[in-house]
């Protein structure tokens, strides 16, 4: 009985993500928008546009030249976001992404959303300034 505990605990944390696993997926994934803005304009209205959102930015470092990345946790890491912005001087691309914890349709729904929904808080913000 203990074995089959165990092996149900394995299975369920297998679909759940990560902070590594969100950071490790490709810098070109994401819900993504092109904006007239600079790098440290769009990393700006990145990282308040996630904490609007009620995210709190654990990383906020270079991804290797030309991106930067955001890493952000809400709810006691039951969500990830992670935003990737690449300088294309005189031009940001900002991509979103957002995993939840729970592997499921509904939290796949919702991750898509809720990205979509921090890329338009974003493009708000970069247009607003």
């Amino acid at each position: 009985m203990k074995q089959l505990l165990a092996l149900s605990v394995v299975v369920a944390l297998a679909g759940c993500a990560t902070k590594g696993d969100v950071r490790a997926l490709p810098n070109d994934s994401g819900v993504a928008a092109t904006y007239t803005a600079s790098l440290e304009k769009a990393r700006t209205c990145s990282r308040d546009s996630l904490a609007e959102a009620g995210f709190t930015v654990k990383e906020d470092e270079t991804a290797g030249e030309p991106y930067w990345r955001l890493l952000a946790t809400r709810g006691s890491t039951a969500q990830i976001a992670r935003v990737t912005i690449e300088d294309k001087k005189g031009s940001a691309v900002v991509r979103v992404i957002v995993r939840s914890r729970v592997d499921s349709r509904e939290a796949v729904a919702g991750d898509l959303a809720l990205a979509e929904d921090i890329q338009k808080r974003i493009g708000g913000r970069i247009t607003k300034e």
